[in-house]
């Protein structure tokens, strides 16, 4: 095993191979999804993620994957920007009715998101080449100015998931809190 008690994956796809730029500038979106539904296919992925960097509108991730950025990859949230591209959902419940309050309990959804997932491994090649950057610098400057009607999404969000492993990478610039 690679890793404590998840199996090697059977299958290895790239990003690339479903038309993805990493350019820092093309909205790589349909290829994140086309990759996440073909590893959802597959049953056990791995998605390579090459050199580069990937801007993409939130997306989840599917149960039995690894997410692998190689050396000098990283993939970075569309910003606020774009809000549009974020998915608006209702808020935890353990975290009351959100920023809106109770005539707008709203929130945007994680850039990166896993429900009800298992055996999901999010890896790069070293802290110091790969990332996930999820654009907050807008976010917060509009929160900081009082805009505060829709919380904003977390950089990461993993709910009724277990065996979750991340490792190798940085992850930086989050929207929200975390």
């Amino acid at each position: 095993p690679f890793m404590e008690g998840i199996p090697a994956r059977k299958h290895s796809i790239s990003l690339s191979d479903f038309g993805a730029v990493g350019d820092n500038s093309t909205i790589n979106t349909p290829a994140f999804e086309k990759a996440m539904q073909t590893a959802k296919s597959l049953g056990s992925c791995s998605i390579i993620v090459p050199k580069g960097v990937y801007r993409t509108a939130p997306f989840n991730l599917t149960s039995h994957i690894t997410l692998n950025l190689q050396e000098g990859a990283g993939i970075i949230a569309v910003g606020h920007d774009m809000k549009h591209l974020w998915t608006v959902v209702a808020p935890l419940v353990n975290y009351g009715t959100g920023r809106g309050g109770d005539e707008r309990p709203l929130r945007y959804g994680p850039f990166i998101g896993g429900f009800n997932v298992s055996d999901v491994v999010i890896m790069g090649h070293s802290s110091d080449t790969s990332f996930i950057d999820g654009n907050g610098w807008g976010w917060w400057d509009r929160f900081r100015d009082g805009h505060r009607d829709i919380t904003r999404g977390r950089l990461l969000e993993f709910l009724w998931s277990d065996r979750i492993f991340i490792q190798d990478l940085t992850i930086r610039n989050s929207p929200f809190w975390t």
